[in-house]
């Protein structure tokens, strides 16, 4: 049986409020909490009779920011955040570990085939703060979250993104928009 169960999913599907049919809610629900959710029933009792194991799910930025093209993301990002810190105290007196990642922009190929990457001076890959993350620095703290530097770390949402969702709203981050363009 595994000791570590790591939820990472798909990316946004961007889309405002008013775009958004019925079923993509269904979809991007299903695909960021329920999927999640279900690997998380099927492997987590084990791991609580052996009083071991460690949960990492994959959050987002958008799960903590208000973003106006990724509404449902951001929203289905936000309740496995905040599932994560449930079930941690869940499974806190069975000794599992249940954290969250939630990146920023990570240059995959799935973010790079969105034209995302399309800026060079975010894609460098040291020298600035202010930049895509690489996979491995995403990958590496899965590493802690999964290793003994993470045995007494639960319930916690660890941001990678060089400091773009610093409170308050990082510069980088905010986007004039008129506030009635959703309808």
């Amino acid at each position: 049986e595994p000791d570590i169960l790591i939820n990472n999913n798909a990316g946004p599907q961007p889309g405002k409020l008013a775009d958004w049919e019925h079923d993509a809610w269904i979809e991007a629900l299903e695909s960021n909490m329920l999927a999640p959710a279900l690997l998380i029933r099927a492997v987590v009792p084990g791991m609580a009779r052996r009083q071991k194991g460690a949960v990492i799910n994959f959050g987002s930025l958008n799960g903590h920011i208000g973003v106006v093209s990724e509404v449902v993301y951001g929203c289905a990002k936000a309740a496995i955040l905040h599932y994560t810190r449930c079930l941690a105290a869940q499974l806190r007196p069975y000794d599992v570990t249940v954290n969250s990642i939630a990146p920023g922009g990570t240059r995959t190929g799935r973010f790079l085939g969105t034209g995302q990457g399309s800026d060079p001076k975010r894609m460098v890959t040291e020298g600035t703060l202010d930049r895509v993350a690489t996979v491995d620095e995403v990958a590496r703290t899965v590493a802690i979250f999964a290793g003994p530097a993470g045995a007494f770390v639960t319930g916690q949402t660890l941001r990678v993104d060089g400091g773009g969702q610093l409170w308050p709203k990082a510069k980088s981050l905010q986007v004039d928009v008129d506030p009635y363009s959703f309808l």
